[in-house]
């Protein structure tokens, strides 16, 4: 009955994350950002630093590219390689943890709750290479587990090739093949019988690519100074005075990370003493588990203070299933102890459905900027020399859904008012509307949380000068992260 209950709460987690895809939400700007390099350059375009401060390892972006001219340069087709590797994620987080546990009913509660937490499904859905990162992570972990339990010594090749292949797909797989590399040579040279040919194959190969990748694609990248000091802004690296309280309150901060990371929010902290003792366990029992699964999160944090990578929830989304694993495993060992207790085997089923409650509750199918119901909204509405107003927040998915105002509408990019950011001198909003005097749609998305000092936000300010200078807002349509307004003089 347990089996039945675990194997029916792993496939409605599937089916709720393949319905948020089949969503097809707008995409938001960042993602729009990302999605119009890869629509707008060819092939060899996406090997140059991209446009729009983005930055994106090589092989997604050539996966993104083969997808857009298969299927076209939709928002979902460019969502192909994220939804196929949470499947495929789902699939190596599965078989690690039935390695690890040796409990196939944990196994399964574990992979599900994984699957269930809002960050996955949303980093499911998205053009983004964190979900990429996920299953590199994963496939990794699972394949130096085989190497741990000796069942690559044979398959050396098979090993040496995903190494390789992880360097182009994800900017974390490097973090994950030198700790790996550095087990395989403690291992090797612990051993009795040292196999210095399988050192040279695998690490060797593993580090060949990654001197090859680093040269031709980060060494100098011009978009390094803007990346580091917008993660510094975001607080996303360690504080380097050691002897400093900030220091330690930054290293918390980065561990709270985790359990913030749950659906629970605040309440995740009672969770603290399970991956505790999970840890302490896998320690005593098998220390290279122990070592796989914990020292990412050591790297990670030495790197951040380096600022050589940032450490923030999708920057660290990689390292989430093997925090759910020591969590459950925690569990594990708990009700192991406690078997006598009949009714501490509902507490899976319980954590399963308090995420997707949780879940629900956020808001699903997910969704973040709805610029594509604006734009139709306009599309539905708009009156020929009517003029477009884009807010310049929204301008990376208005660009990329552009097509929805095509030659039919009467809209010509004439008609057409894209503004630039004046965040330091709001008052600069002002002079793009001044050479307005028609009727106005004014759209939005993205738009910035600051507030001037009468409280108001970018989107409400903007709107309050159409209204001083003489225009009546007659129609509003305010969607998740999107809205529309249309003003007229009367």
């Amino acid at each position: 009955m347990q089996f039945k209950i675990a194997w029916g709460f792993l496939l409605l987690a599937l089916g709720l994350v393949f319905f948020n895809f089949l969503s097809f939400r707008s995409l938001w700007s960042d993602e729009a950002k990302l999605a119009l390099n890869i629509t707008d350059r060819s092939w060899t375009g996406l090997l140059k630093a991209l446009d729009h401060n983005q930055v994106a390892p090589i092989g997604y972006l050539m996966l993104e590219k083969t997808f857009s001219l298969i299927f076209g340069n939709s928002d979902w087709s460019m969502r192909i390689v994220s939804i196929v590797s949470f499947f495929v994620s789902v699939y190596f987080f599965l078989s690690i943890t039935v390695f690890i546990f040796k409990d196939k009913l944990t196994s399964l509660y574990a992979t599900t709750f994984y699957a269930t937490t809002i960050l996955v499904v949303s980093y499911s859905a998205e053009v983004k290479q964190y979900m990429t990162d996920v299953v590199v992570g994963l496939t990794l972990t699972y394949y130096a587990i085989l190497y741990i339990e000796g069942k690559l010594k044979d398959k050396w090749w098979l090993y040496s090739i995903i190494g390789v292949i992880a360097i182009w797909l994800s900017n974390v797989a490097v973090l994950l093949l030198f700790l790996i590399g550095l087990y395989i040579l403690y291992t090797e040279f612990k051993a009795s019988k040292r196999n210095y040919s399988f050192i040279l194959k695998v690490p060797g190969s593993w580090l060949i690519s990654f001197i090859f990748y680093y040269y031709a694609f980060i060494d100098g990248h011009p978009s390094t100074k803007f990346m580091v000091e917008y993660w510094q802004n975001a607080g996303a690296f360690i504080s380097h005075d050691v002897l400093d309280a900030t220091f330690y309150r930054s290293v918390s901060s980065k561990f709270t990370l985790f359990f913030e990371m749950m659906n629970f929010s605040v309440y995740s902290m009672v969770f603290l003493p399970f991956p505790v003792i999970g840890l302490y366990k896998l320690y005593r029992k098998v220390p290279g588990y122990f070592y796989l699964l914990i020292s990412p999160f050591v790297l990670h944090l030495i790197i951040a203070y380096f600022k050589i990578y940032p450490f923030s929830k999708r920057m660290i989304l990689y390292q989430f299933p093997n925090f759910v694993l020591i969590l459950f495993y925690g569990f594990s060992v708990i009700l192991n102890f406690f078997q006598k207790y009949k009714a501490l085997n509902f507490l899976f089923p319980l954590l399963i459905s308090s995420n997707i409650f949780m879940l629900f509750r956020y808001g699903f199918p997910i969704e973040k900027e709805e610029i594509k119901k604006s734009m139709s909204y306009i599309r539905s509405n708009y009156t020929e020399g009517e003029k477009i107003y884009v807010y310049y927040g929204a301008t990376p998915a208005f660009q990329f859904y552009r097509d929805l105002f095509g030659p039919e509408t009467g809209i010509t990019d004439k008609d057409i008012v894209l503004t630039s950011s004046n965040r330091n001198n709001w008052s600069k909003y002002q002079k793009p509307i001044s050479g307005l005097n028609s009727s106005v749609w004014i759209l939005f998305s993205h738009v910035t949380h600051k507030r001037n000092e009468n409280d108001e936000k970018e989107d409400e300010y903007i709107v309050n000068k159409f209204t001083e200078r003489g225009f009546l807002i007659d129609r509003e349509q305010i969607y998740v992260g999107s809205s529309v307004y249309h003003a007229k003089k009367p």
